[in-house]
């Protein structure tokens, strides 16, 4: 299969969105579910296929090491239980209780123990010092991987006044997760914490993701002027000080008489491009066209029609790809196919990410979805200003792309890399913060030159 890799801007926002998500009704969910598991049924092997290349060897799931092997064992153990715990309950009801009782127990404590056996006792673990050495540069950022319900982790380090980067990088069933700790923190923290926040997904299951814009003027401004937006500045300010009345009492049988003291004003502000203000400061998904996983999730949710004015959208930049070696195993798949390590050649030691790979040289094509969704994602613009094409160089090669309203449209060639900001942190290295200031001030300039 020829690898080829489809790019689908991020969604606006407004009153459009899929017809079913989280907020329907629990029986049309199951039911919808299951219906389109069997629709995409026919790419359940790919959850394990292919089991070659292995180019991170030890460190990829499926390569044959005795640590890999175990936990492989493990794994059918458990899947050989829950099989068996979920016929048993249909057997169950024909005997006594206390029989059912000990049934259920039985197998909780078995399945409690083999998680155990497979992942120690610890809740939270860190990177190994010999892949990921902790650099003074870096101490402003924290990278997060979800393996588990983890709102409390990602809230005490936005809260952290030293980290002014938080990375969140999600896989497979941690989108679902991922996606229902992002809504709890937009209804709990301050909107200027969550702005520190970064999210990258693989293989996400999830059936939404908000991330809503701060103000509907901005909004609007995206959707119907996107080269305005991108033109315009949204500027908070905040003040500070106090302003006091205070009664005086004359004593002298007339009414108290009132005075009016005040303390010094102090004022601050912070400013963002209007195409960048949203609550969570960038989003990407990245699936392969044949997992299962993200078949069932990213997008089916992310790329589908739109119904409902009712329920909330699926955000984020998408990159979906259709290769050969397109899995659902994060690193043997998702990593080694789009983001893979370079060896040292004499002692064949991994050294970091290979500055050049196939995923990063492909031209983009715009994912067609029909008209109905030709004004609900953001100008292209948008994409790549935002970005700033941050992970490549010059872009000169003129193109067609396909999917623009009524005609073919001339524009330059885009590669994934000029488009992909989490490229663009490979070997240390760290993009600007385009919602800043300054950057949305370099952003507007550029924007006066196309």
């Amino acid at each position: 299969m020829d690898a080829a890799t489809d790019f689908y801007r991020s969604q606006v926002g407004g009153t459009g969105v899929i017809n079913y998500s989280y907020t329907d009704f629990p029986w049309r969910l199951l039911l919808k579910d299951v219906y389109y598991f069997f629709v995409y049924c026919w790419a359940l092997p790919w959850i394990v296929l292919p089991l070659t290349p292995a180019d991170s060897g030890a460190l990829d799931e499926l390569y044959p090491s005795w640590a890999n092997l175990w936990c492989l064992t493990v794994h059918a153990l458990l899947i050989f239980l829950q099989l068996f715990f979920i016929l048993g309950l249909f057997v169950a009801v024909l005997f006594p209780v206390w029989l059912g009782a000990a049934f259920v127990g039985g197998c909780l404590f078995l399945n409690w123990l083999l998680c155990l056996l497979l992942n120690g006792k610890g809740m939270t673990f860190h990177s190994d010092e010999k892949y990921a050495k902790a650099l003074p540069e870096h101490e402003h950022e924290q990278w997060i991987f979800l393996n588990g319900v983890a709102a409390g982790v990602v809230r005490d380090v936005l809260y952290d006044p030293s980290k002014t980067k938080v990375i969140f990088v999600l896989h497979s069933q941690g989108g679902i997760e991922g996606g229902l700790v992002l809504d709890w923190l937009l209804q709990e923290m301050p909107q200027d914490l969550l702005s520190k926040l970064e999210v990258y997904t693989f293989g996400n299951a999830a059936n939404h993701f908000n991330n809503p814009h701060r103000h509907a003027e901005s909004q609007a401004l995206t959707i119907s002027k996107p080269r305005e937006a991108l033109a315009s500045m949204v500027t908070e300010t905040s003040f500070s000080g106090m302003h006091v009345d205070t009664l005086i009492d004359t004593s002298n049988g007339k009414h108290p008489s009132l005075a009016t003291q005040s303390s010094s004003m102090s004022t601050s502000s912070r400013s963002w491009n209007a195409a960048q203000d949203r609550a969570i400061g960038y989003i990407e998904h990245f699936a392969h066209t044949t997992d299962f996983v993200a078949l069932w999730g990213v997008l089916h949710f992310a790329t589908n029609r739109m119904g409902s004015p009712q329920l909330p959208r699926f955000m984020g930049r998408l990159f979906s790809r259709s290769t050969s070696r397109g899995g659902h195993q994060f690193n043997q798949h998702y990593m080694d196919g789009m983001f893979p390590l370079k060896r040292d050649p004499s002692t064949g030691e991994f050294t970091g990410a290979a500055e050049e790979n196939e995923f990063m040289e492909d031209i983009i094509k715009v994912g067609k979805e029909g008209a109905a969704m030709d004004n609900t994602r953001e100008a292209f613009d948008i994409t790549y200003m935002g970005t700033m094409g941050f992970g490549s160089g010059d872009i000169n090669t003129p193109v067609e792309v396909h999917g623009a309203p009524n005609k073919k449209k001339s524009v330059h060639e885009y590669k994934v890399k000029d488009v992909c900001r989490l490229w663009s942190y490979r070997n240390g290295r760290s993009p600007h913060d385009t919602t800043s200031p300054t950057s949305a001030e370099a952003i507007i300039a550029r924007t006066f030159t196309i």
